[in-house]
């Protein structure tokens, strides 16, 4: 397990004893080794708690060498006199010894040493499994931010194309010097992936254009001259922009590489553009308004061009949906005033969650070639958690498709939370027109719950929100839980039916008369289970669900509280 640089609470991440020794190895049962992220150690707050306090604290090996604990030589601290200390750093060898003893390393040396598996390393793993493998889940991470009818390019109306820009055609720098270097298929650092066998973009749509009858032109640069000669009588220009980072800190700009931006905008004064964006994140598309369709796929390795083909070729059909909010703008982005010292003020008000700015394509966003309508959601008794929410999506396109239904809940104005959170998402299977499928929502007691410093207080009258993105809402339910915090009363008739009525289900449901063209609104009131506590200490181990990056990040809050933020009418 590796601790971080920051601080938790005001309190050095590799050095607190709560997250450390009190969740993870008491609460979680964690028996591996605490090691720092690289340098970690040597944070403002890591270096006031020192080397001695964060090892009794919980961290077992710090790294790199050379740091806190290495430089002062407190890993040979002295048994006579030591105390408690010396058992915290007996500990932390236990642990790591734990770790060689189980991997055998106390026999076998493994892969230590020069020359050793020298052998296995050079062996070529690649098979035609693993090549599918890859592609499946390059094709089924595209995501189709924009469509006005263009795409899938139909050979019936669409003889020529045109790829134009560098990411079209980069490969590989497969060379020693270059095995961490960024590129358009693998972020740059230590976790940079090479491989010798990139499809590029230009390689796979050439090749499945020419089984259409499509006559396919290209150029490799971004030269202006260059670019209008290749253009001048395609149907359809693809430009393939993309952008890149690496590990060893921020990306310098939210623009796409190559001044890609102005030669979107020339392509597309003239030309039906398609822009297939290749990117590590969030980019900024200002010539959005001006092509006809974008469709992104983040940094998807070696069979990224075999995506690409795929889907705009209509051989499949675009599944992604984005896990970051694209901006519109860059003003008004959360920047940091000293980027050596973050306190993270915001708390969880950040990307759609914020509600602040105005976004170009909205977190979980991503168009399909077909369409989909979501049915009334109704209340199960058959699931096992606190709530379980079922509604039917259907196909109502005229091709095959897949659906992403996403949960969203909001929470009393008291409970000063974001207006929307993530608590879960489904994806149907391949749909045929006119097919439905029923999802089924299980929210936990600790989805309907927020986090307050040492335990989980669980809320009444938490609006549960189904749609197709954060900003895309489908269907509405209100869920009332009796006993619980902020309670929103519910009406008498509901109360008066749960008390006289049988020993129920785990809820009655009631369908507002809502206007034909608007989707309905449910209000849902949970029967009260006996002998449930308003404030709950969370579980040993945490419940598995689909989505756990919004209640990751209420751990993760500063001393400063937000105020209560006012609510919509």
């Amino acid at each position: 397990m590796t601790c971080p640089g920051n601080s938790v609470n005001g309190q050095a991440a590799c050095g607190s004893q709560r997250l450390l020794s009190e969740d993870l190895r008491g609460k979680m049962g964690f028996k591996g080794f605490v090691l720092s992220d690289w340098g970690a150690t040597t944070s403002p707050a890591g270096m006031a708690m020192g080397g001695v306090k964060m090892v009794s604290n919980g961290l077992d090996l710090e790294m790199p060498v050379e740091a806190l604990l290495s430089k002062t030589g407190l890993f040979f601290a002295d048994k006579k006199g030591a105390g408690g200390t010396q058992t915290a750093f007996d500990q932390g060898v236990m642990h790591m010894l734990s770790a060689v003893f189980k991997m055998g390393l106390d026999s076998e040396e493994g892969c230590a040493g020069p020359h050793k598996c020298y052998e296995a390393l050079l062996t070529n793993v690649t098979s035609s499994q693993h090549v599918s493998l890859a592609r499946t889940v390059a094709t089924e991470a595209v995501t189709l931010l924009k469509n006005d009818g263009v795409l899938p390019l139909d050979p019936s109306r669409v003889k020529k194309i045109a790829v134009v820009g560098p990411a079209a055609v980069q490969v590989q720098d497969v060379s020693a010097a270059a095995y961490q270097n960024a590129d358009y298929y693998s972020a740059g650092g230590a976790e940079h992936c090479r491989t010798g066998a990139v499809v590029t973009p230009l390689a796979a749509l050439s090749r499945y254009a020419a089984q259409r009858g499509i006559e396919v032109e290209s150029t490799g640069t971004s030269d202006p001259m260059d670019m209008l000669y290749t253009i001048h009588s395609a149907d359809v220009v693809i430009v393939v922009a993309a952008a890149t980072s690496t590990a060893d800190g921020p990306r310098s700009s939210m623009n796409l590489d190559s001044e890609m931006d102005k030669l979107i905008s020339q392509v597309a004064k003239s030309k039906t553009t398609v822009v297939l964006m290749q990117t590590p994140g969030a980019v900024l598309t200002p010539w959005r308004d001006e092509v006809s369709a974008i469709a992104n796929l983040f940094l998807a390795g070696q069979e990224t061009g075999s995506a690409w083909a795929a889907v705009v070729f209509g051989e499949a059909e675009p599944a992604g949906r984005l896990p970051v909010a694209f901006p519109a703008e860059q003003r008004g982005l959360l920047v940091g005033a000293d980027p050596s010292f973050v306190r993270y003020d915001e708390g969880l008000f950040t990307s759609y969650r914020a509600g602040t700015q105005q976004a170009a394509f909205p977190f979980g966003h991503g168009l399909s070639y077909t369409n989909f309508s979501y049915g009334i959601p109704e209340l199960r008794a058959d699931c096992g958690a606190k709530v379980c929410v079922s509604m039917r999506v259907k196909n109502t396109g005229a091709r095959s498709g897949r659906e992403v239904a996403q949960a969203y809940l909001d929470f009393p104005s008291a409970a000063a939370m974001p207006r929307k959170l993530l608590r879960g998402f489904k994806k149907t299977k391949m749909l045929r027109p006119q097919e439905s499928e029923e999802l089924v929502f299980a929210f936990t007691e600790r989805d309907l719950s927020t986090y307050s410093n040492g335990a989980w207080l669980a809320w009444d009258g938490v609006a549960a929100r189904f749609g197709a993105s954060s900003e895309d809402f489908r269907q509405e339910l209100t869920l009332s839980q009796p006993g619980a915090a902020q309670m929103a009363a519910a009406p008498a008739e509901e109360t008066k039916a749960q008390a006289s009525g049988p020993a129920a289900p785990r809820g009655q449901l009631e369908v507002s008369k809502a206007p034909i063209a608007e989707p309905a609104t449910l209000r849902a009131v949970i029967p009260e289970k006996p002998k449930v506590p308003r404030r709950f200490a969370p579980p040993p181990t945490p419940p598995r669900r689909e989505s756990r990056a919004d209640e990751a990040s209420t751990i993760q809050q500063p001393l400063l509280r937000r105020a209560p933020v006012a609510r919509h009418a």
